[in-house]
Formats: C-alpha cells, structure tokens, sequence
C-alpha cells in the first residue's frame, strides 16, 4: 500500500504503469525518427560520410552542451564522418551561435551542426547557407516566432507540444540511435544521464529512463575524461553513482569550467 500510494502521487495508475516506472528500458522510448527533422538530419549525415565533408558540431559551454557535442562527435567518429567542436566563449562570444563563428567555421566545414542551442539563429543559418554550409540545428530551449531556415531542424516539441522535454544532449543521444542504433548508442548514456540531470529538466518519460540507465553507465564509465571527474569529486570507482552526485559534484565542475575559461 505504501508503495502504491507512492507511486500514485507520481502519476502512476495501473499496475502497467508502475512496472514500466520501477523497470526503466530502452524499449520505453519513443522512436528517435518520431522528432520532426531526424529523417532530414539522418541522410545529411550519410551524404557527409559518403563524400567526404568536414563537420562542425556548435555546442555550448555548460554541461548539457559540452555533454551533447562529446556524443555527436562519438556517433560521427563511428560513422567515419570527419569532425571537430566548437564551443563558443562564454565571454566574448555568448550564448548560441554568432555571425564571426560562422564565418570562420564556413572555411573548415561543408555541414555545421549545432546541439543545445541554434533555435534562434536565423541570421547565423542564413549566412552558413549563404557560404556554401548546410546546416542542422538541434535544440530544446524556448520556439521563437521565425524558425531558422536550416536543411534539418530537431526539436522535442516540434510539432508535438506534449512530448518529453529532452535536454540538448538528450535531443544529441536520439540522433545518435537514429544513426548508430539504440545498441551503439547506449555506449554514450553515460552522458545523457549527467546532462540531463545537469540541464534540470523534468525527470518523468524519457528523461527518466535516460537517467536511471545513464547512471548505471555513469558508475562503470570507460571515458577517462569522466573517471578522472569522478575522482576529482571523490566518487570511488565501480561505486553506484547518484543523481545527487551528478547534480552537486559532476555537473558544477563541468559548468565551471566556460565560466573559468573555454569550454572547448
């Protein structure tokens, strides 16, 4: 009784629904090629692999950011897709992307995908086209009136106003199933699971799942980058890993470190 007024509380009405909420799954997720754009972004990507393009992956520099473009870096180096970040200066640049990166991006990339941010890039996409880029947005923060006119455009509530808020990384892990498969791309929850605590969305659906199975990734992590956090932040090795410790030890240091100086 006790559990099941629990888990009444937290929305759950039917023995179904309580199995599904204490046994978090892959299966539990939507399709990936359900988000609007994943098609679009899907065989761009593949005509990069196939002719040889450069890729720019335009991140952020908070976690969830940071976290995002480490993923699309991962599924574009398994599909042999040339590739390279860039995280703007929190300083002198700002949020987002900005006309003189895009610039200078135009001269070493064909394709120029941005993650956690570029909802709001009209001019910047504009003038990426106009220098010969094509250009991919991935993004979950706030639909401004004029969308930018990129060739593929990923964002959870387009145009589905009642699915799962994913955070950017979240959106980023979702391109990486509809390129890699769910399988490939499970090697990158480790990520998801700390962006999407770090970014402080609702941790109901998807986002849910992302963080339970994330964080059973996130204790046994092969990314050095990661260990090396972890020990920084006296998490011990093997041991299970906490949302608790990913939101007060993990996530600050990594949104120190573009207030510090770059994230790149």
């Amino acid at each position: 009784d006790f559990l099941a007024s629990l888990l009444y509380a937290r929305g759950v009405r039917d023995p179904e629904g309580a199995a599904q909420f204490l046994n978090p799954s892959l299966d539990q997720l939507r399709d990936p090629f359900a988000l609007s754009g994943m098609d679009a972004a899907c065989a761009l990507i593949q005509k990069a692999a196939a002719e040889k393009w450069s890729v720019a992956v335009y991140g952020d520099y908070d976690a969830d950011g940071i976290c995002a473009a480490a993923m699309l870096l991962d599924a574009l180096e398994a599909l042999d897709v040339r590739a390279f970040s860039y995280i703007p200066d929190r300083q002198s640049e700002g949020y987002g992307l900005n006309l003189d990166a895009v610039e200078s991006l135009a001269g070493q990339a064909q394709l120029l995908i941005s993650v956690d941010c570029g909802i709001t890039g009209e001019a910047e996409t504009k003038r990426a086209k106009q220098l010969g880029m094509r250009v991919i947005i991935t993004d979950h923060h706030a639909l401004p009136e004029v969308l930018p006119a990129a060739d593929a455009l990923i964002h959870p509530l387009l145009p589905d106003a009642e699915a799962t808020p994913l955070c950017g990384a979240g959106i980023a892990w979702k391109l990486a199933c509809a390129l890699l498969g769910e399988k490939a791309a499970a090697k990158s929850l480790d990520l998801a699971a700390l962006a999407t605590i770090a970014d402080l969305v609702p941790l109901t659906g998807e986002n849910r799942v992302l963080t339970a199975l994330g964080l059973s990734a996130l204790s046994k992590t092969r990314r050095p980058g990661l260990q090396a956090l972890m020990r920084a932040a006296g998490i011990k090795e093997g041991a299970p890993v906490s949302a608790e410790q990913v939101a007060f030890q993990l996530a600050p240091r990594l949104n120190a470190v573009g207030r510090l100086s770059t994230a790149q």
